[in-house]
């Protein structure tokens, strides 16, 4: 396991048994550069918050803790590593003390995330975890790095809704190619028949 791995599981782990004691310490994070923040998180991205939730008790057992998530919902401008969507949700304990993310509702930031919770539920398709001590900071705070950075991918309800249009449109086209061959079979044959009278016609005239 990476050295930052460790360190914030060690972390993670004093704050929840300090906590089980009615004490609460702050989580201790250490110094890394932004290489080592790098081969540790799942994804990294730059993005501006805007909405958070946070629901006490939200599993109705009358109870809460610090390690409780909350979740953060940004939109995202560009990505550095792994795959975000354009609008992202991450999840992160609610208090500092249990390495949650400690930044404002709203803001810019460059988002150093996992794919999983280190505790609590199991993350919905699409969403991240981030701590405290994985770098997420302040946009203005600047990312050491050379990597040139790529667009988010599209929400996945956008994604759908471009594939429904896009077969509603192609549908829309076979309809319309169909409807066209109709008419023109028809008009031949509607041509045949008046041209068929026409020739009775003129036999009859010259008769």
């Amino acid at each position: 396991m990476p050295v930052l791995r460790t360190l914030l599981a060690l972390a993670i782990g004093a704050s929840t048994l300090m906590l089980g004691t009615g004490t609460a310490i702050a989580c201790s994070c250490a110094q890394v550069s932004d290489a080592e923040l790098f081969d540790v998180v799942d994804v990294i991205f730059r993005g501006t918050v805007i909405d958070y939730e946070y629901v006490e008790d939200a599993d109705g057992d009358g109870s809460s803790s610090s390690l409780d998530p909350a979740t953060f919902t940004f939109a995202v401008d560009e990505v550095y590593k792994g795959n975000a969507t354009e609008t992202q949700r991450v999840l992160s304990p609610v208090a500092g003390a249990s390495c949650g993310l400690e930044i404002a509702s709203q803001g810019e930031f460059i988002v150093f995330a996992q794919s999983a919770l280190w505790e609590g539920p199991t993350l919905a398709e699409g969403e991240l975890a981030a701590y405290l001590c994985d770098g997420t900071r302040p946009a203005s705070a600047g990312f050491d790095t050379d990597l040139e950075p790529f667009p988010p991918d599209p929400n996945p309800a956008r994604t759908a809704d471009l594939a429904d249009s896009d077969g509603a449109e192609q549908e829309l086209v076979e309809r319309t190619t169909a409807d066209t061959g109709i008419v023109a079979v028809v008009g031949f044959f509607m041509v045949c028949i008046i041209a068929v009278l026409a020739a009775r016609q003129f036999r009859r005239t010259r008769g």
